[in-house]
C-alpha cells in the first residue's frame, strides 16, 4: 500500500511539474492529451486575443471538434484534463472565448 502512494504522490508531482507548456498549434492539433497543458499559455500571454473566428478555427481545428459549441459572440472549448488511470468520469476544463466585433476580446478557463 505505501509503494502505491508513493508512486502516486511521484506521478502526482511530476505532473504537477509539467502542467504549463507553451501552446503550439501543430501539438494541439495531433495531441489531445497535451492541450490541459497548453491552456495556461493561451490565456495568460494572450494568444488568441485580436484573432478572428476563422483564425481560432484554424489555430485549434475546431471544424470537427464535437465538444465545440459556438454562439455569435461566445465559444466555448472542452479540454479533458489527462489522468494516469481511468476515471468514471473525465474531469475537464473549458475555455471560454468572448467576441467582440469578430475578433477575439477575452479568454478566460474555469472547471
Amino acid at each position: 500500500m505505501k509503494n502505491i502512494i508513493g508512486i502516486f504522490l511521484i506521478a502526482l508531482i511530476f505532473f504537477t511539474g509539467c502542467s504549463d507548456r507553451d501552446f503550439n498549434s501543430d501539438i494541439w492539433k495531433t495531441n489531445k492529451d497535451q492541450r490541459f497543458y497548453m491552456l495556461n499559455d493561451i490565456v495568460k500571454n494572450k494568444i488568441l486575443i485580436g484573432k478572428t473566428k476563422q483564425e481560432i478555427i484554424e489555430l485549434l481545428d475546431t471544424v470537427d471538434i464535437k465538444r465545440f459549441n459556438y454562439t455569435d459572440n461566445s465559444w466555448m472549448y472542452i479540454v479533458s484534463i489527462p489522468y494516469l488511470v481511468p476515471v468514471p468520469q473525465q474531469p475537464i476544463k473549458v475555455m471560454d472565448i468572448e467576441f467582440e466585433n469578430n475578433k477575439v476580446k477575452q479568454t478566460t478557463i474555469r472547471n
